[in-house]
């Protein structure tokens, strides 16, 4: 089951479902979210289909990065990966939750990471500063 996806808007409360691929939306991110018909700028909003009771939360996506790397397969056909960053808010309770999406395109075809980790932000603050306190994970000087 995919990623339920919306446009909201802030202003009128009016809510449509975007049938644009999640791929697409974030690669652009935010110059890819369409204004409402009011004239205000939409917000991009997600309901994940968690499982485990751990579904049916609204999310809205503050803010999406992403890097890529390609290569060549066995058969010399051209591969890409694609992960990404989102930082996204709860509509419940408006706190800050990190969403690690990926994809693979492989010549045309395009394949999401169906395992994507998804925690809340003070849980990827603390993996990090775990990583960091043992010398990893440093800036560049």
């Amino acid at each position: 089951m995919a990623t339920e996806r919306y446009y909201s808007c802030p202003k009128c409360r009016k809510r449509t479902r975007s049938s644009d691929l999640l791929f697409d939306i974030l690669m652009d991110f935010p110059k890819s979210i369409p204004n409402c018909s009011c004239g205000e700028s939409n917000e991009l909003v997600l309901i994940p289909p968690f499982a485990f009771g751990a579904g049916g939360s609204c999310y809205k996506v503050l803010d999406a990065f992403h890097e890529s790397v390609s290569w060549k397969d066995e058969s010399n056909k051209q591969v890409a990966f694609y992960p990404f960053l989102l930082v996204l808010e709860n509509a419940d309770n408006k706190s800050q939750t990190i969403w690690l999406p990926y994809w693979h395109i492989h010549e045309t075809k395009r394949k999401f990471g169906e395992r994507a980790p998804w925690m809340d932000a003070e849980m990827f603050d603390g993996l990090l500063a775990k990583a960091r306190a043992k010398g990893y994970l440093r800036e560049s000087e």
